[in-house]
């Protein structure tokens, strides 16, 4: 299924710090777990015997939450090898692979369902990512994927960093329009957007303790896509 692909390795070493550091203070999560689980529980599409690549995996949390409840072929992907062999050594039984999103070091035609989550704004290239997930996934194959919004995260993350730091990571906020064409133009058959309300305890960790209190209580369902703080997106190949 798989060959050794090398990666960028100025990519490489940026994420290896960041996840080194992360792990130091005992953050094996980067991303918002929950989530993501809440927004897969909405979309019966899984099965136990789907072949799921998860793209950006980190030290394998999502892989191991899903085997946990019997996908079995849930394979992980990442370029930080410090997050995989954390991962490898935490969750022995789980297939984690170094793999760069630019390059799929997969089969055409030999996944059902590619998963990805606080991955795309991480990309140089999206169009190129979009290309190769196209070409790994089978004939009626899907790829579930959540990214930030372009107009509401450069203002979390400032808050979050105390700076413009958060910009050395997050290279290609999107638009939801955008992220429609380029999914089209890479072979997608239709794009849609589901609502996941932002109200996780990882979610709201990252705003200020006054701005909990109003996030609680919008109908985030109700506000148009440009107002939700990420773009969770079902594209159909």
């Amino acid at each position: 299924m798989t060959r050794p692909t090398p990666t960028a390795p100025d990519s490489r070493k940026l994420y290896d710090r960041l996840w080194r550091d992360s792990l130091r203070k005992g953050k094996e999560e980067l991303g918002d777990l929950e989530q993501a689980i809440e927004f897969l529980k909405s979309l019966p599409v899984l099965t136990s015997r789907s072949v799921i690549v998860e793209i950006g995996c980190g030290t394998g949390k999502l892989c191991e939450a899903l085997y946990r409840v019997g996908y079995e072929h849930a394979v992980g992907a990442d370029i930080a090898q410090r997050a995989l062999s954390f991962g490898k050594n935490r969750y022995p039984y789980l297939s984690l692979l170094c793999m760069d999103g630019a390059t799929l070091a997969l089969r055409s035609g030999s996944v059902d369902i590619c998963l990805s989550f606080d991955f795309v704004e991480h990309l140089a290239d999206v169009d190129r990512h979009f290309r190769e997930v196209c070409r790994v996934l089978v004939a009626e194959g899907i790829y579930l994927f959540q990214t930030p919004n372009r107009i509401t995260n450069p203002i979390i993350e400032t808050i979050r960093w105390r700076g413009w730091r958060w910009r050395v990571y997050h290279r290609s906020l999107q638009w939801p329009w955008a992220l429609k064409k380029k999914l089209l133009r890479a072979g997608f058959e239709t794009v849609s957007f589901v609502k996941i309300p932002p109200l996780s305890d990882h979610k709201l960790r990252q705003v200020p303790w006054p701005v909990r209190w109003l996030f609680v209580r919008l109908p985030w369902k109700r506000l148009p896509l440009l107002c939700q703080t990420n773009f969770f997106v079902v594209a159909h190949k």
